[in-house]
């Protein structure tokens, strides 16, 4: 919830209403992996807020973390901005952010990432097991 509060007020505009919700189950972590979690959530929550919203009045970003049966963590974000550009493939990104993302999410995490976007918003997912 910090976190999120924090960044809405670093990277909004005062032009825009946004609304969020966060949504976090009661989850322990050890170090290796609460590290790659924030810097992906970092990520994740200010692309958002610097790229969903252009042109619009009103957003909502949405956190959900749910640690599910057999040790599996989805870690999401959510906003109900433009979409990302058609045909946009994180792996050709040249974007540095991005590469950070799919590298903690796969590399460090062990997880996948899933993208979806459309002009109701954009989903961005990573699931891993924990260890």
């Amino acid at each position: 919830e910090k976190l999120v509060q924090t960044l809405i007020k670093q990277y909004s505009s005062e032009k825009i209403r946004l609304s969020h919700s966060v949504d976090v189950d009661d989850l322990w972590f050890p170090i290796d992996i609460s590290t790659p979690c924030g810097l992906i959530l970092n990520e994740f929550i200010v692309n958002a807020l610097k790229y969903a919203f252009v042109g619009r009045e009103t957003g909502k970003i949405k956190v959900l973390i749910t640690g599910l049966k057999d040790n599996e963590i989805t870690m999401s974000v959510s906003d109900d901005g433009v979409g990302m550009p058609e045909g946009f493939d994180v792996s050709k990104s040249k974007s540095m952010g991005y590469h950070l993302i799919k590298n903690l999410s796969e590399i460090q995490l062990d997880g996948s990432l899933d993208i979806n976007s459309s002009n109701n918003g954009t989903t961005i997912t990573v699931k891993f097991k924990k260890q």
